[in-house]
């Protein structure tokens, strides 16, 4: 009697995968299929929070950007004081200032503008703002009336540092000063420093300013 041929390999070739053995690989594939989708989702959360981060970081830029147009076109007009008594249209102190220059066209047509910058709010609702109108000759004080517009440049923002370079007359030298108020000519510098909240991310690069005055042009 003739021997039927073995089959190559033997029966373990032919009885395939075991239940056990297919559940392993599963629990292995969803493993590794929950760790990619972990990894891919951070990194899609990095990056969202980076490209969030650059958006706040380009709009302190371009508030600089607003700031040093309006600084520099500080104009050295005069409005009514003390007893009838004309005086500079410029009052600087360390956390504010109000005086005449011109606004960009995007957010008002040519011509003088009464601008202040201050910071407002209070804890985390504090926000740098800037208020315009257009400004008249025959104003009796540097106040703005209802007519204002205002727009809040930034938001939490702890605190606005500005400092005025310059000299009261010709007789003394210039240097920093905390205020310039009730001086007869406009200051030659401004700087503006900008603290955020803490915790805050954004950097204030160093903002110095040159006003066009006559010495200057």
């Amino acid at each position: 009697m003739t021997a039927r041929p073995r089959p190559a390999g033997g029966a373990a070739a032919q009885r395939g995968f075991t239940l056990l053995e297919l559940l392993v690989a599963i629990s292995i594939f969803a493993l590794l299929s929950v760790m990619m989708y972990g990894g891919l989702n951070f990194g899609a959360r990095a990056w969202e929070r980076a490209g969030a981060a650059d958006t706040r970081q380009s709009d302190v830029l371009l508030v600089q950007d607003l700031l040093r147009r309006a600084f520099a076109e500080a104009q050295p007009v005069e409005v009514g004081g003390p007893r009838r008594r004309l005086r500079l249209a410029f009052e600087g102190s360390r956390d504010g200032v109000v005086f005449v220059g011109r606004m960009p066209a995007y957010l008002g047509p040519g011509g003088h503008y009464l601008i202040g910058l201050e910071v407002e709010g209070a804890g985390a609702t504090r926000a740098l703002t800037l208020r315009w109108e257009v400004f008249r000759e025959e104003r009796p004080d540097l106040e703005f009336t209802d007519a204002a517009e205002r727009e809040v440049l930034l938001l939490g923002v702890e605190g606005l540092r500005l400092r005025y370079f310059g000299a009261e007359d010709e007789a003394l030298s210039p240097q920093w000063r905390p205020e310039w108020r009730n001086v007869e000519t406009l200051p030659r510098l401004i700087r503006a420093e900008i603290e955020f909240d803490r915790g805050d991310r954004r950097l204030w690069p160093e903002l110095t300013v040159a006003l066009m005055t006559d010495e200057f042009l």
